[in-house]
């Protein structure tokens, strides 16, 4: 993750609010592995995170 990035996407669910994607977070275990998808640089980018 960088500075600016928008998160389009949190594993399966698309984030349309903050507040979806503080719950999600919330909501994740620890050591799992989600898949992001963000707008970086007007572009779509796929990575991979580890919950913590």
């Amino acid at each position: 993750m960088k500075r600016a990035d928008i998160i389009l996407r949190y594993g399966d669910e698309q984030i349309e609010e903050a507040v979806e994607l503080r719950n999600l977070v919330v909501e994740t275990p620890v050591d799992t592995e989600i898949q992001l998808n963000i707008w970086r640089n007007g572009k779509n980018k796929e990575l991979t995170i580890m919950a913590s």
